[in-house]
C-alpha cells in the first residue's frame, strides 16, 4: 500500500528507452542524478518485454547491454519501429500492469521521466490520466526525445490534451527521434515547457540543461508545498496560515 509523499524531495519514476533496461538507464543518468539530488529521487525500473536477439531494427538505440527490453512491440514478430504506423502494440498491457504495480508498491510518484520509447509511454500515460483511466496519479512529466506513438490502439489516448505540467527535452540533431516528431508530442500538452540542446539521441546533462531541469522541478516543489498547506472544507479549499507572533502591548 502506497502512502502520500510528504518528503521535500520529488519522487520520480524513470522509464528507459527501447533496447535499454533500468540498470543501463540509471548508469547513463549518473550525472543528472547527482545534479538533481537536492530536488528529486530517481527510481528506475525495467520494461517487462525482453527483446529477441534477432531484433536489430533499432540497432542505433542503446545496445550496451545484452539484456534489452522494450515497453511494447509494434510488429507481430516482436520488433519495434517508431516511424511506422501499426495496428498492434504487443506487450503494452504488461507494461501498464508493471507501472500500476510499481506505483502501488513503491509509490506514489510525483512525476514520471521517460526517454525515447519510455517518453512515448509517459505521453500515453498522461493521456490516460487525463481520461481518468489510471488507478494512480502523478503531477508532472519529463519527456526526453519523446514522440507520439503510431500504434493505432494508442490513438485513443491523444484525444484530449494533457493538463499535467510537462518538460520536453529535444535534441536539435537527434536523427532517431527528430525535433519535428518531438514537437508533435509537445502539442498534446496544455502546460508544456521545451528545453532544447544541440546534441542527438541522449539525455543531456550539461550546465544549461541542468538549470532547466532544476527550474522545472523547483516549480513542482513549490506547488507541492502549497498543496500541503491547503485544507479542503466542503467545496472550498482553504490555505493554512501560521499564527502571527504576539505583538507586545
Amino acid at each position: 500500500m502506497s502512502t502520500p509523499n510528504n518528503n521535500k524531495l520529488l519522487k520520480i519514476l524513470c522509464l528507459h528507452g527501447y533496447r535499454q533496461n533500468g540498470d543501463v538507464f540509471r548508469q547513463k543518468l549518473g550525472g543528472l542524478r547527482k545534479a538533481l539530488k537536492k530536488h528529486a529521487e530517481l527510481h528506475f525500473i525495467t520494461a517487462p518485454n525482453k527483446i529477441p536477439v534477432a531484433d536489430s531494427s533499432s540497432a542505433n538505440e542503446e545496445t550496451e547491454s545484452s539484456d534489452q527490453y522494450g515497453w511494447w512491440f509494434s510488429s507481430e514478430d516482436m520488433t519495434f519501429d517508431s516511424k511506422k504506423p501499426s495496428d498492434v502494440c504487443l506487450g503494452f498491457e504488461s507494461s501498464l500492469k508493471l507501472i500500476e504495480e510499481t506505483c502501488e508498491e513503491k509509490g506514489p510518484f510525483d512525476g514520471f521521466l521517460g526517454f525515447s520509447q519510455g517518453a512515448a509511454f509517459v505521453g500515453v500515460l498522461c493521456g490516460m490520466q487525463e481520461m481518468n483511466w489510471l488507478k494512480y496519479e502523478f503531477r508532472f512529466a519529463i519527456l526526453v526525445a519523446g514522440f507520439k506513438s503510431l500504434c493505432h490502439p494508442h490513438l485513443n489516448y491523444y484525444f484530449k490534451e494533457a493538463s499535467v505540467p510537462s518538460l520536453h527535452v529535444i535534441g536539435e540533431t537527434d536523427n532517431m527521434i527528430t525535433k519535428e516528431r518531438s514537437e508533435l508530442l509537445v502539442k498534446q500538452f496544455e502546460h508544456a515547457e521545451v528545453l532544447t540542446h544541440p546534441g542527438g539521441h541522449f539525455v543531456p546533462a550539461s550546465a544549461l540543461q541542468r538549470a532547466g531541469y532544476i527550474r522545472f522541478l523547483e516549480q513542482r516543489q513549490q506547488e507541492q508545498e502549497r498543496q500541503q498547506k491547503q485544507v479542503r472544507v466542503g467545496s472550498y479549499v482553504l490555505e493554512q496560515v501560521e499564527d502571527a507572533a504576539e505583538v507586545p502591548t
